[in-house]
């Protein structure tokens, strides 16, 4: 049988191993708009305003739950891949890879909370 001289020497977490380990952070984006747009389309947070609480209380929560989603996002992913056997993930410290997974999912999360302020019906922001 004739060897393959088109696959001789790639190495597809090399070539792909970049957008597939960005799909982890961008689904932390995917989790928490539609939990935004839900909540802004059912006016929840007027009914959490009667109740009193603060505008900056409800950011809060939002922020921490975003945060722990990224973070658990930022751990997971680093590890995965070095289970995996990405090179780059190997070489690199995880004491830099952890903080810029983290950092870059809750990039994602501040743009949910942008996008849930600007849109205003649920099928607008499932459409972002």
């Amino acid at each position: 049988m004739a060897k393959e001289r088109t696959l001789e020497g790639l190495n597809i977490p090399v070539a792909f191993g970049g957008f597939y380990t960005y799909l982890a952070p961008l689904s932390v984006f995917a989790i928490l708009l539609p939990q935004l747009m839900k909540e802004k389309v059912e006016k929840l947070r007027i009914g959490l305003q009667l109740f009193g609480v603060s505008s900056a209380s409800h950011w809060l929560s939002w922020s921490i739950t975003g945060a722990v989603y990224s973070l658990t996002c930022g751990v997971c992913v680093p590890v995965i891949a070095r289970l995996f056997g990405f090179e780059m993930f190997i070489n690199s410290p995880l004491f830099l890879t952890v903080p810029y997974y983290t950092l870059a999912a809750f990039s994602l999360v501040t743009l949910a909370f942008l996008v849930s302020t600007i849109v205003n019906t649920e099928q607008a922001g499932y459409t972002v």
